[in-house]
């Protein structure tokens, strides 16, 4: 009996040891694929500036975020309206890029996990418009609900929020 837990303890290490190695070995690198993404970037690397993403223009790419912008949201505040319970919708919550440079999007949070935010990673040129999609999950919800969409990208401060707000009717069966 001990030769067994023995011998299973000894498959599960190799086992554990393995798919460490996999995982690791599956994570792109600078070295291997000439790009790096922001997750990648290590601000106290004296050589950060030479980790450029290619997708962008060599102008607008000094650490991704060298040169500030301003954006302004279309709305102050969204209103989504009443909407029964169990229900997804997709929004669109536009902002404007206000400033002289483009606009990158490195991080977006909301308040809740019952709504999910997509966007497309391009720029946003100067006095151009972008969005961001937005699917929200009224399940387990009921009554006024509010939350925050916040913008984290090269902008002083980096976060810029909006909220939303939605009124999730419960059916009265």
């Amino acid at each position: 009996m001990q030769n067994i837990w023995k011998f299973t303890t000894i498959v599960l290490l190799i086992a554990c040891l393995a798919m460490g190695f996999y995982l690791f070995k599956g994570k792109s690198s600078l070295k291997e694929s000439g790009t790096i993404s922001t997750d990648e970037i290590n601000v106290n690397d004296v050589d950060y500036k030479k980790k450029q993403n290619p997708i962008f223009s060599v102008a607008n790419n000094d650490y991704f975020f060298q040169n500030l912008t301003t954006i302004q949201f279309l709305s102050d505040e969204y209103n989504f309206d009443t909407i029964s319970v169990n229900k997804i919708i997709e929004r669109d919550i536009q902002y404007i890029n206000t400033g002289k440079n483009p606009y990158f999007i490195k991080d977006i949070k909301v308040s809740c996990g019952c709504t999910i935010p997509s966007y497309d990673n391009k720029p946003i040129a100067p006095g151009d418009t972008g969005s961001v999609k937005i699917e929200y999950n009224s399940a387990k919800k009921n009554g006024f609900n509010m939350n925050k969409l916040s913008l984290y990208g090269n902008t002083e401060p980096s976060e810029r929020s909006v909220y939303f707000k939605v009124f999730v009717k419960v059916s009265s069966h």
